[in-house]
């Protein structure tokens, strides 16, 4: 039933103020970024090409003639490829900036000197660094013709944000935590700076001696040696022969073997790095929405009349012709009193994706805003994340869950738009399943081969550990590639990982395709149901935006089973 909107008072509407017209909210709406530019591509990219890089990266191999000392330069890089990876999510402005210092960074000539393998897999992560550059930078633009529409749709007309409304500090928590963890992060960094520097200038007038091995720690990283009739314990990185001698480096108390002058200090500056990157990220994101709440209340800002809902703490605008509000164009965090319905009202600032804006409507009797607690995301955005609230089982009043709402939409759309086919119909894994399920095969291949090359102290609980999860992958690997369900005029041929099975149509209660990505048809009581197996994972094709070839194939089953005439015709 179909109810009008809460009207707001013409007296708190500013004069001039357009309404956001039907036309104009659906062009902002459809600026929609072309799937190779969403993050998850270019960052899913990034991990692999890293992961290989580091498998075929060589050890430091430390000499007395080239004795090893403390990496900053390559250590800061690929610390900041973890952040890199975030960034490309929530901070595109910060990553525009950090790629190409990454890409800088891959540019040293040292980088280059390894087998092929290695250039390989270090060309790989410049490819992933331009894809994600490439992607950031489109998303930038993309918020900038969103921030130009609105202002088109506004036609200049600008107004203060009300005297009532109250002052939101946005980002206030970020900045102060992300402040305090680049404090603690350089704090780290210093004191493993200044300990480097003291080896360094205590190795230039320590004395070489000889010293033989007593003892070697593989576990531990501690070499055992003899000096004076004294022994003496240190951290290394290289391994050491028991009963050899080597030469070292004494002053005092001070010894160090002759090509490790260094003391291992990896994991504090690991530490600090990340905290580094945490404390940046942190910070950039506080400042970033600071700053654009404040420019709310700095100057007028854009304004359009628009209708509003506000639904599982998240405001809807739409359009002012939405009379029902069921077609949001954006929508941001909220905080305050819940309301119920449709109302209208005026929207405050030029909103874009990552934005911040100001919604202000009727609220008993009286107007009430709703400032934005979180960045603006675009409509379809806020479906996926309605989407995967439920795919943890929220719920949220009594409104079916999301995954099964889109599930019915795919039904409808099957019912209205499927013809019946002249001979049986064929559903089974796309390309990408198949390059997925191989991208698994490789890493338990590389795996395998890297601990029986480099598996001698291996314990045999790790051994076991490992061959149940490979078994386990292998399992889930060929469900993904090998899935197929064939509908002909008597019933469907179920392939699973064990066989398959023929499940004549006078038992199919429904085919579903569930939020943990199990793909099954339901059979009658009595009847076990033909279980194919984890054929996907729905948030990451929401997230990707990949073509749900499983969820296609229950919907359309379902339309068979519900309506005869679209089975494929018995052959004779």
């Amino acid at each position: 039933m179909s109810t009008s909107p809460l009207p707001l008072a013409d007296d708190h509407i500013p004069g001039g103020c357009r309404p956001w017209t039907t036309a104009d909210a659906a062009r902002w709406a459809a600026v929609r970024l072309p799937s190779w530019a969403r993050p998850a591509w270019p960052a899913a990219a990034l991990v692999l090409s890293v992961i290989m890089a580091l498998i075929f990266s060589p050890g430091e191999v430390c000499t007395v003639a080239a004795p090893c000392r403390p990496e900053w330069f390559d250590a800061a890089g690929t610390m900041l490829l973890l952040p890199q990876l975030v960034w490309l999510f929530v901070l595109p402005e910060v990553a525009v900036v950090s790629a190409p210092l990454l890409l800088l960074w891959m540019a040293d000539p040292s980088n280059w000197q390894g087998s092929w393998a290695e250039r390989i897999a270090d060309g790989a992560v410049v490819a992933a660094l331009c894809w994600g550059w490439a992607a950031v930078v489109l998303r930038l633009r993309a918020r900038r013709r969103q921030r130009g529409y609105a202002l088109d749709a506004a036609g200049g007309v600008t107004a203060a944000v009300p005297r009532t409304v109250a002052r939101v500090r946005r980002g206030v928590a970020f900045v102060v935590t992300g402040v305090v963890v680049c404090g603690a992060a350089g704090f780290l960094l210093t004191t493993a700076v200044m300990s480097d520097r003291h080896d360094e200038l205590t190795a230039r007038t320590a004395a070489p001696l000889k010293a033989q091995v007593t003892a070697y720690d593989d576990a531990d990283g501690v070499v055992t040696v003899a000096l004076d009739g004294q022994k003496h314990r240190i951290e290394v990185v290289e391994d050491y022969s028991v009963g050899a001698t080597i030469p070292v480096l004494v002053k005092g108390d001070w010894i160090r073997p002759a090509a490790e002058p260094y003391e291992d200090r990896t994991g504090r500056q690991a530490l600090g790095l990340l905290g580094a990157g945490l404390g940046v990220s942190l910070l950039a994101g506080g400042l970033l929405a600071g700053l654009r709440a404040a420019a709310l209340r700095r100057r007028p800002v854009p304004v359009l009349r628009v209708t509003a809902r506000r639904r599982d703490g998240r405001m809807q605008i739409s359009a002012a012709g939405d009379g029902e509000g069921d077609r949001p164009a954006l929508s941001y965090t909220s905080f305050g009193p819940s309301w119920q319905g449709l109302r209208e009202g005026v929207l405050y600032g030029a909103p874009y994706e990552g934005g911040e804006v100001l919604f202000t409507g009727a609220h008993n009797n009286s107007p009430t805003a709703r400032a934005s607690a979180g960045p603006v995301r675009p409509a379809g955005a806020d479906v996926d994340l309605t989407i995967s609230r439920s795919a943890r089982g929220d719920r949220t009043g009594n409104a079916p869950a999301a995954h099964w709402r889109a599930e019915q939409d795919r039904i409808r759309v099957a019912l209205a738009t499927l013809k019946p086919p002249a001979g049986p119909v064929r559903w089974q894994a796309g390309l990408v399943a198949r390059v997925l399920g191989g991208l698994v095969v490789c890493v338990v291949t590389a795996i395998w081969i890297g601990m029986l090359i480099d598996g001698e102290h291996d314990s045999v609980w790790l051994y076991a550990t490992w061959i149940l999860g490979s078994i386990w992958m292998a399992v889930n690997a060929w469900s993904l590639v090998a899935w197929r369900i064939i509908a002909d005029g008597t019933g469907l041929r179920v392939r699973a990982r064990w066989g398959t099975r023929q499940v004549p149509w006078d038992t199919i209660r429904s085919v579903v395709y569930t939020r943990d990505g199990q793909l099954a048809v339901r059979t009658l009581t009595g009847t076990p149901d033909a279980v194919v197996g984890t054929v996907g994972w729905p948030w990451a094709e929401r997230q990707f935006g990949l073509n749900n070839r499983a969820g296609r194939a229950a919907a359309e089953l379902v339309a068979m089973v519900r309506d005869p005439a679209l089975r494929p015709p018995v052959q004779g």
